[in-house]
């Protein structure tokens, strides 16, 4: 009986693990690298009129540099600026005019519609620095 074949089904193969790009991990960290970036260049006196604006610009030129932004990493890169910055601009807006208005909370269009806005603006130019930085 050793000699015989078995008849016996062979195990169901398993499904294979979903296709996430081992690249989405190096333009998260691009986007936070960026995000650090925007917040620096709001700091030095004087200079931040000029750098305010470009900040989503210049972080995503450094991050997209430091992790070799190419196609869909930049767009990672410039989406986490976005999100991030959108994040932060949003909860400024929400405490600052609640602080503001005596304890009442400013209306929800008013805190989406800025976030909104941010989340566009920062996403452009953080895309646009990153994919500078990894043009080749």
């Amino acid at each position: 009986m050793e000699g015989l074949a078995s008849n016996t089904p062979s195990p169901a193969p398993q499904p294979a693990a979903p296709n996430i790009s081992p690249r989405f991990g190096k333009g998260l960290l691009g986007g936070l690298i960026g995000i650090g970036i925007c917040v620096l260049c709001l700091l030095p006196p004087l200079f931040h009129f000029i750098l305010g604006p470009l900040g989503p610009a210049i972080g995503g030129f450094i991050g997209g540099t430091r992790v070799q932004a190419r196609g869909r990493e930049a767009g990672i890169v410039g989406v986490t600026i976005g999100v991030g910055l959108s994040a932060i601009v949003s909860t400024a807006v929400f405490v600052g005019g609640s602080m503001v208005a005596a304890g009442r909370t400013p209306p929800p269009v008013l805190v989406a519609g800025v976030g909104t806005l941010v989340l566009l603006y920062a996403s452009t130019l953080g895309w646009a620095g990153a994919w500078y930085a990894g043009r080749d």
